[in-house]
């Protein structure tokens, strides 16, 4: 309770559906600029994994150094919409150009930071792979790679490979059947084509409960404050 809270405030905007929110650290200042992460399933980062307490504390030990957290709903059909889907990326296109634009942020793709989870986790890859000049860094939580295979097909053959400065964070749970498999395929690749990538094991499932556990190794792994 003692903890500064920061502010989240929507986009207030007739294009901006899905709703998007934004969370300004406690002390947002005019005077610096704050790198930025962007999560998938901006309410469930919201309302139940509670981001914006995670980084009122991690800000407040000095854990990290304070960032600002864009939080982007998904559309009614969620699956399709985080299923490689070019007008996701156009969405979070117009969204960063917005944020940028409003807000005091370093406005280079290794200040950005896309997270997400189980089939966002899968958007995050795409936002990383497909769009390097807006996001060197994707979190990359119970990440699922089903659908669309086309898409990481000319990745695993060598037709393609990702930007030499993507940073990548995993997790998962070792009870998540086909998504841990997932998970040691990207691990493999990522060591195979010298991406800087962690991954973490959990004795977990497929749930909120274990990502809002492991938020803060993502966290720390991208923004750990120098003063630590």
């Amino acid at each position: 309770p003692s903890v500064a809270p920061g502010e989240v405030v929507v986009i207030d905007e007739p294009w901006a559906i899905p709703a998007v929110h934004i969370y300004l650290p406690p002390g947002y200042s005019k005077a610096r600029r704050y790198s930025v992460l962007y999560t998938a399933d901006g309410s469930a980062w919201n309302r139940f994994i509670r981001l914006p307490t995670i980084l009122d504390n991690l800000i407040a030990d000095r854990a990290i150094t304070p960032v600002i957290a864009v939080m982007i709903d998904a559309t009614a059909d969620r699956s399709d919409w985080y299923s490689w889907n070019p007008q996701y990326l156009a969405y979070l296109a117009r969204v960063v150009a917005y944020v940028d634009q409003h807000y005091l942020t370093f406005p280079e793709a290794r200040h950005r930071l896309h997270m997400g989870s189980s089939a966002g986790g899968r958007a995050a890859l795409q936002a990383g792979l497909l769009r390097p000049d807006l996001f060197g860094n994707v979190a990359l939580f119970s990440p699922s790679l089903a659908s669309s295979p086309h898409v990481l097909a000319p990745y695993f053959l060598g037709e393609k490979r990702p930007a030499r400065n993507l940073r990548v964070w995993m997790s998962v749970g070792t009870m998540e059947g086909s998504i841990v498999e997932d998970v040691k395929l990207l691990d493999r690749y990522l060591a195979r084509v010298h991406v800087s990538h962690r991954v973490v094991y959990t004795a977990a499932g497929h749930n909120i409960g274990t990502w809002r556990h492991v938020t803060r190794d993502a966290l720390t792994y991208f923004y750990s404050s120098p003063a630590r």
